[in-house]
């Protein structure tokens, strides 16, 4: 029998830039029990993970100006454990280059919107249960 709240305990810093989406999974997540934190692009969503310090991110790929190649980059950058935090891309994006690139980039998990909202629950205790 699994939790009704699999994801309690669990601190997620969510990007999206389309506001509908992201209400959606925030929702979700909350209702699974994470405390979330939501940013709309990826320069605000850097100044959240500085002040926050999620346990895991889940992060959109194409957004307007920055996006979330960048971030995942930045996040791996910080000399004070950013290398350590699981990031997760969030994507239409399914071609095989796409998907290197995804891995290259430093993500450690990639899933396909709009894979379901039990899969993204399944794929964030794992990747927490990790560290």
């Amino acid at each position: 029998m699994s939790s009704p709240r699999p994801l309690a305990g669990i601190s997620l810093l969510l990007v999206d830039d389309d506001a509908d989406g992201r209400e959606v999974l925030e929702y979700s997540l909350t209702h699974a029990g994470a405390t979330v934190v939501t940013a709309a692009g990826a320069l605000e969503a850097l100044e959240r993970f500085k002040a926050s310090r999620p346990t895991i991110v889940v992060t959109d790929i194409a957004m307007p100006s920055v996006d979330g190649f960048w971030l995942c980059e930045q996040i791996r950058a910080l000399a004070d454990g950013g290398q350590h935090v699981p990031v997760i891309a969030l994507t239409a994006l399914v071609y095989r280059k796409d998907r290197d690139r995804i891995r290259a980039a430093g993500f450690d998990a990639h899933l396909v919107k709009p894979d379901g909202l039990d899969d993204l629950h399944q794929i964030i205790r794992l990747l927490t249960e990790r560290c």
